[in-house]
């Protein structure tokens, strides 16, 4: 599964979830995995028409099963573009950024500043 597709699902997940921890530390490894501002700030709002076709599939399915813990509507459409082992890598990236982020959300963790 490539990088820049497991970070796109990290990041959908932690700003449906509003984490800003999680946001923070997937910033800065978007980044290093290609993703742009642009791109991030399209994440943000919603705004998927400036992926490729697999992503907005994976991001869809994230964004979905973040906001239900089932994903019904977009579940299938992985499938068009993954195979089952990397559906399950795509699953599980988001349920680690769920628990994650309702870990720090629910504690108040926030990033640290930098100097």
């Amino acid at each position: 599964m490539e990088r820049r597709i497991k970070e796109l699902v990290y990041l959908t997940s932690s700003y449906a979830n509003k984490c800003a921890y999680c946001t923070a530390a997937h910033v800065a490894s978007g980044k290093k995995a290609g993703i742009t501002e642009d791109e991030m700030r399209a994440l943000q709002s919603e705004q998927n028409q400036g992926f490729s076709e697999p992503e907005q599939a994976a991001i869809r399915y994230a964004r979905e099963l973040t906001r239900t813990a089932a994903a019904a509507e977009t579940r299938e459409a992985l499938f068009a573009h993954f195979n089952n082992e990397q559906v399950v890598e795509l699953t599980l990236v988001a349920a680690m950024a769920n628990f994650t982020n309702r870990l720090n959300n629910g504690l108040g963790v926030m990033p640290e500043e930098s100097a």
